[in-house]
């Protein structure tokens, strides 16, 4: 009870913090296809934009709710892998250690599904190392295949759920377990096959060849990837991966025999393991390669953690270097970086800190949920000065987050359209043909391309600006430009 009622004080203050916000650029392009209902989409599998389409007035409440449903898997792993009560709340004490998933865990976006399915795949293959029962195995491919409904990465269950089926089935049971693991999956992941069928696997495709722009060796890329596991997550992760690690801990028994005798602490390895060296491996190799990727191998580590936690004689555990460090760097981010981080969000105080010339505002993250409220407002208004008698104003960009933010704030008021000359989901959203109009073309700090640079249009012109400012620091500015008469895109416009 003790978890569930830290969770549910979190997600009461959630929902505070989200009443005095909008959404982010990514949250908004998600919350744009849920007003267009499809089998899935480009960028990603369409249980996100169904999530929203659930709660329009307020898309991140289905979110903030799952969270609570996602802490509650990581106590109950947490004391399934321990056969300890109190563990389950130190791992929800873990979890919300981690900056990424107390900041992050409330948004509108494919991580906060995916979570829960992934521990709940887990949970399920616990239940089976301990039981056996094919149940178990059918409700683990149910969750990876609702998982992969959410995000491609819960593809990665796959070879993990077989691997526990191959230790702990009998010879004669495997291919029936196995087969009963597809099955199960299949009716979720159907919607979002049937879509790649239809569109000549363009998602996959995407994904696997398009968005990173091609695979290299660099020796920037593993301090990417560090620094991006270091921003996302806090530094004290990398402490708590080497406590897990280290040998003292690593042969120190936390579970009980039944869950031991099972294999059920190989299948927990493999779960923190198999997600984190693949998207190491990834971030060696793509220079674009993104942090949150990761997220799905902290969390397990964070159950482990909770039971580590619990073990007798808390304080020769305080004691011991790797778990000292750990806990340390854990209470601070608590105590001082999530409550920081949360005041930025709602004031913008850390645009203060540094001198005015130093701080590049397309650089912090919390200004994306600043100031959409008035562009959108002051949109209409200028389509309505601009117009021309029998021709009507369409309103767009050239890049998707804009685009994204232009059609969830305008929903219907205005049509939205996004030419440019990459792919993404507004290919594939119904939208008029741009030829010809008259587009009122909105840029910011962060994708600062003029209309001039990225349109061909037969003449331009000014349509108003609007900045936010904190005590004299510039936070965001937008810029407004008609083009008329859309000729098509820039030979040279990339986004």
């Amino acid at each position: 009870m003790a978890s569930l009622g830290v969770l549910g004080a979190l997600s009461l203050l959630r929902f505070w913090v989200d009443s005095r916000i909008g959404l982010g650029d990514s949250e908004a392009y998600y919350a744009a296809w849920a007003l267009t209902p499809q089998w899935s989409y480009f960028d990603h599998p369409p249980l996100t934009a169904w999530m929203i389409s659930l709660s329009i007035s307020r898309p991140r409440a289905p979110f903030i709710l799952l969270f609570i449903l996602t802490g509650m898997l990581t106590h109950l792993l947490a004391e399934r892998i321990s056969g300890r009560p109190r563990a389950g709340f130190f791992a929800v004490a873990w979890m919300l250690a981690i900056p990424a998933f107390v900041v992050g865990g409330f948004a509108a976006a494919p991580e906060g599904p995916l979570a829960f399915f992934w521990l709940l795949a887990l949970l399920a293959g616990l239940r089976f190392a301990e039981r056996g029962h094919a149940g178990w195995i059918a409700l683990a491919g149910a969750a990876m295949g609702a998982g992969f409904l959410a995000k491609y990465t819960a593809v990665l269950l796959a070879p993990l759920l077989a691997a526990l089926i191959f230790r702990n089935a009998a010879a004669g049971r495997r291919r029936l377990l196995l087969a009963l693991l597809l099955l199960s999956a299949a009716p979720f992941a159907a919607p979002v096959l049937i879509w790649n069928l239809q569109n000549g696997w363009a998602s996959v495709r995407y994904h696997v060849l398009e968005r990173q722009g091609g695979f290299g060796l660099s020796p920037l890329n593993p301090v990417k990837f560090a620094g991006g596991q270091a921003a996302y997550y806090g530094a004290g992760i990398f402490l708590l991966l080497a406590w897990w690690r280290s040998p003292a801990i690593r042969h120190e028994s936390t579970a009980p025999e039944p869950l031991e005798t099972a294999g059920a602490r190989r299948f927990w390895s493999g779960a923190v393991k198999l997600p984190l060296i693949f998207f190491a491996v990834l971030g060696l190799l793509m220079p674009r390669a993104e942090p949150h990727w990761t997220a799905v191998a902290w969390l397990p580590l964070c159950a482990w953690a909770g039971t580590g936690s619990d073990l007798p004689g808390l304080r020769e555990w305080a004691r011991a270097g790797l778990r000292r460090a750990a806990l340390i760097a854990a209470a601070l981010t608590v105590l001082l970086l999530v409550p920081l981080l949360h005041l930025h969000v709602l004031t913008a105080w850390g645009a203060r800190l540094p001198p005015a010339a130093a701080y590049q505002p397309k650089w912090d993250i919390a200004n994306e949920l600043r100031g959409w409220d008035s562009v959108i407002a002051m949109v209409p208004d200028a389509a309505r000065l601009s117009a021309r008698a029998g021709k009507p104003m369409l309103a767009g960009s050239y890049h998707y987050a804009i685009c994204g933010q232009l059609a969830w704030g305008l929903r219907g008021d205005m049509n939205v359209v996004c030419p440019n000359n990459r792919r993404d989901a507004f290919d594939w959203l119904p939208a008029p043909d741009p030829l010809g109009a008259d587009i009122l073309f909105v840029n910011d700090l962060r994708y600062t391309a003029r209309a001039e640079e990225v349109w061909r249009c037969g003449a331009f012109e000014p349509a108003g600006e609007w900045t936010l400012r904190d005590n004299g620091v510039l936070l965001r500015r937008f810029g407004l430009t008609i083009c008329r008469d859309f000729q098509g895109v820039s030979a040279a416009s990339r986004h």
